[in-house]
């Protein structure tokens, strides 16, 4: 799993039980900071009170969080395709890893959450919702839920999912058409998503506009592009991750980089799939041998943190009194969303990948015994 060369560390992604990275611990973090820029978002209508955005004007925790979750994604994912023994068994472990938890917090934020925020809902029109929105990876909303607050979607945050699982059917793609056989046009094409993204938003974002299966197929152009550009410098840092050193020097000079990139809006989202994977990367190994290795691995809450963390603090701020400091809510917030995480893992997530491993051993058994 990790290997030490006189040029640096090289890794390779975490399995599940494995204790050798903290790419666990790297995902909590990043829900952890969602909960940190959405706290004042949610309570202002703005992002002005957030830390980040207040530095370098450009991005936020949460904007830091999204990307590295998709690098991170990209990596261990691609990894994932090279190594399942077919197409149907790779789209298994993706299907039974994003769908049951996200379904699952999908029913409980429109079943539970838009009532407790004052929505007035009909069970049987919210169950057909609910069964024409999961298959598509929508984010819920309830008319009536949160009035008065300023994002009163249910769970907004949720609207990355469908782009995630984009990125795993693209991984398809590029692996039919031999395109995951060396890094280097991943990392092109992860360049040229960004930079077009960058210098020319508009363009991006019209892209398609008449399209009646524009929204299915490919969301928002402009999220499209910004975030499969993250999640193919994940792929990239995959296939070249023996090629890569990851030493304590050149992770200084990637942090003073990132920073430098985040001062501008032209360079901020590059610099942060360039410099941020570097370091994601080079944390997720110097973390191997110590304590961060064992947090959230065996028990990944990350998932669940993100899915239930948006209700959750939007229940917050409507109950909270009004000199309620925002660490005490967003520390709630935080809290509540682990237990949620866990409870997620524990009921849905753990049981499903199980389950869905066992079938997988079962077939391969049958295909090796026929042949």
């Amino acid at each position: 799993m990790r290997s030490v060369r006189a040029s640096g560390v090289v890794i390779t992604p975490r399995r599940l039980g494995e204790h050798r990275t903290a790419f666990g611990f790297l995902r909590l973090l990043f829900a952890s900071f969602v909960i940190v820029a959405h706290t004042p978002e949610y309570a202002d209508g703005n992002q002005h009170r957030e830390l980040i955005i207040r530095v370098f004007g450009t991005t936020t925790f949460g904007g830091i969080a999204v990307d590295g979750f998709f690098i991170i994604s990209g990596f261990l994912i691609t990894g994932s395709y090279l190594k399942s023994n077919s197409v149907i068994g790779y789209l298994r472990k993706r299907v039974t890893r994003i769908y049951p938890g996200y379904a699952v917090a999908f029913t409980i934020s429109v079943l539970l959450f838009a009532p407790i925020g004052g929505a007035v809902i009909s069970l049987a029109h919210e169950l057909l919702y609910i069964a024409s929105a999961v298959p598509m990876l929508r984010y819920p909303m309830v008319q009536g839920a949160f009035p008065g607050q300023p994002f009163p979607d249910v769970n907004g945050a949720m609207y990355t999912i469908a782009y995630e699982f984009r990125c795993y059917l693209l991984v398809i793609v590029l692996g039919t058409t031999g395109l995951l056989k060396r890094a280097w046009p991943l990392a092109v094409l992860a360049v040229a998503l960004l930079l077009a993204a960058a210098l020319l938003p508009d363009a991006i974002d019209h892209i398609f506009d008449n399209h009646p299966m524009r929204e299915a197929i490919l969301g928002r152009p402009l999220t499209a592009a910004r975030m499969t550009g993250s999640f193919l410098f994940g792929a990239t840092f995959y296939l070249a991750r023996r090629h890569i050193p990851l030493s304590g020097w050149w992770a200084v000079g990637a942090a003073a980089s990132l920073c430098l990139a985040l001062c501008w809006p032209v360079t901020a989202n590059l610099g942060l799939a360039v410099f941020g994977s570097y370091l994601i990367f080079y944390a997720a190994a110097a973390g191997a041998r110590t304590l961060l290795a064992r947090v959230n691995n065996e028990t990944d809450i990350s998932y669940g943190v993100y899915l239930y963390a948006s209700p959750i603090l939007n229940c917050g701020i409507r109950f909270a009194p009004a000199a309620t400091p925002l660490w005490l809510i967003g520390g709630g917030t935080w809290i509540l969303a682990c237990a949620y995480g866990w409870l997620s893992w524990t009921l849905v997530e753990r049981p499903v990948m199980t389950w869905a491993r066992g079938k997988t051993s079962r077939t391969n058994d049958r295909i090796a015994a026929g042949a």
